[in-house]
């Protein structure tokens, strides 16, 4: 089997390989959360899925989740097809699971789109919504450069010609900084962050709840693309440095490269509302650890020329207008590359990271 088989065309096929993979290795299927009144274009349901490998009554899991910035779900997706074949043997005389948590954002998966049903960023989604809600003056001052009312023709080439050169004029984490941190005045923007938890806010804290009845130690990595060098997985860091998983990551994980977002040379820079935090937030219930791995695809003013296509077509007629087809191929280019080599490079680097994952039970979280 090669590293290719891993990867899939669609959502549909990524979840028809799961179910598959699950059924040659051995894997135990969890209830699927089936998105209610909410279907994929040809029809078919749209489910956050979850895997079980390992013991049954394992107390540390190490848990994978892929999808929450839906088209970035293919890279995850092949990542955890490979892990599920290297399961049995990685877990062999250890008292630990993995858990496969598969598109934790089923609809912009299926459709290609980076955000959910309702235009949510769910890496801005998990914030405290009983707060007054978070300003973002830099966006505001961006937003029509960012989600552009026009992507046509001279409109367009003027667009992404201001968007090159403000990362070239500013560099990329410093617009990262100013515009991608998360907005929540503009339901049509980038980043937009919503005003109360998403389906898939809820349902990966539903599923949490049910891992940590039985577990005490979850270790946890969200897979992403689209920072960083060509190729490379950024392990990250993302939650605050108070709390006790920071210094348990850094122990455990400092061998494969982590990094803390926002750090110098991290090419991530700090966010609030990322799915992270509802794993932080069972500290106390079980102890643990949430990072992110970011794949770098391409450079961020291409990252951004997409996201704004995206952004464009949906505002407006979406799939019927003609661009559809190449906003979508440009999405995937961005996300998701036709690239061997690439798709290679993710599964070499989460075999080295899934590794460190499942020896911190045992060996790293101690203190």
């Amino acid at each position: 089997m090669t590293n290719a088989t891993f990867f899939a065309r669609s959502y549909a096929d990524a979840r028809a390989k799961l179910y598959q993979t699950a059924r040659d290795t051995g894997g135990r299927v969890l209830h699927p959360r089936v998105m209610d009144g909410v279907r994929a274009a040809d029809g078919d349901e749209l489910a956050t899925d979850a895997i079980w490998y390992g013991p049954p009554a394992a107390r540390s899991l190490v848990v994978i989740t892929s999808g929450t910035h839906g088209v970035e779900g293919f890279a995850g997706s092949g990542a955890q097809q490979a892990l599920a074949h290297a399961a049995g043997s990685l877990l062999a005389g250890n008292d630990t699971a993995i858990v496969l948590v598969h598109a934790i954002n089923p609809h912009g998966f299926s459709n290609l789109r980076r955000v959910n049903e309702h235009n949510v960023d769910l890496n801005r989604n998990f914030i405290d919504f009983d707060k007054p809600l978070p300003s973002s003056p830099s966006y505001e001052a961006w937003h029509r450069l960012l989600a552009p009312g026009d992507w046509r023709g001279a409109a367009r080439a003027a667009t992404e010609s201001r968007l090159t050169e403000l990362v070239a004029e500013q560099g990329a984490l410093a617009v990262q900084a100013a515009a991608a941190g998360g907005q929540y005045a503009f339901p049509n923007g980038l980043f937009y962050g919503g005003t109360g938890p998403a389906w898939s806010n809820r349902t990966w804290r539903g599923i949490l709840a049910d891992l940590c009845r039985t577990a005490s130690r979850i270790v946890h990595v969200d897979i992403h693309t689209g920072l960083g060098p060509y190729g490379y997985g950024e392990l990250v860091y993302t939650g605050g440095f108070d709390h006790p998983a920071h210094a348990r990551a850094i122990k455990g994980l400092s061998s494969v490269g982590l990094r803390t977002m926002g750090e110098l040379g991290s090419n991530c820079h700090q966010v609030g509302g990322t799915m992270n935090q509802a794993v932080l937030d069972l500290e106390g219930r079980c102890e643990v650890v949430s990072v992110t791995l970011e794949y770098g695809t391409v450079t961020f003013d291409r990252l951004l020329h997409a996201l704004g296509a995206d952004n464009w077509l949906h505002a407006h007629d979406g799939p019927e207008l003609a661009e559809a087809g190449a906003i979508a191929q440009t999405m995937l280019d961005a996300f998701y590359p036709d690239d061997l080599a690439w798709r290679d490079s993710v599964i070499s680097r989460f075999a080295e990271v899934a590794g460190s994952l499942v020896a911190m039970p045992t060996s790293s979280m101690r203190d």
